[in-house]
């Protein structure tokens, strides 16, 4: 991780009345990822229930099967992805998002390396 990285995670508060984000931006910051990983994120909001994390990822991450309490959203911001849910994959390319149900079990893998924005609403229990 950079050291511009560093100081956003460490100076950025995950919560306010406004907040504004360059997300290409924060997507460079997060690359090169380590040769020992094969993703790397950074959480931008974590208020009332709502999440934002960017995340970059090498060529065949795989975010293993899991479910939400809320829906979630996954706009890829940068590469290809493939997202299974439902018994489906479906490929989404930069530019594109789709939004996954909550309490519906899916994946995220990475076709080529890959940028996403995913936001989750949280529901209550």
């Amino acid at each position: 991780m950079n050291r511009a990285l560093e100081q956003h995670i460490q100076n950025h508060s995950l919560h306010a009345p406004e907040m504004l984000f360059d997300l290409m931006q924060i997507v460079e910051e997060l690359r090169p990822i380590p040769a020992d990983r094969d993703r790397q994120g950074v959480a931008l909001v974590k208020e009332h229930g709502l999440n934002a994390v960017v995340t970059v990822m090498k060529p065949e991450c795989r975010l293993s099967g899991h479910v939400n309490r809320g829906p979630i959203s996954i706009q890829v911001l940068d590469g290809n992805v493939r997202l299974y849910a439902r018994g489906e994959g479906k490929s989404l390319s930069a530019g594109q998002m789709a939004v996954v149900d909550a309490h519906v079990e899916h994946e995220v893998v990475a076709e080529t390396e890959s940028a996403i924005l995913m936001t989750i609403a949280q529901s209550p229990a």
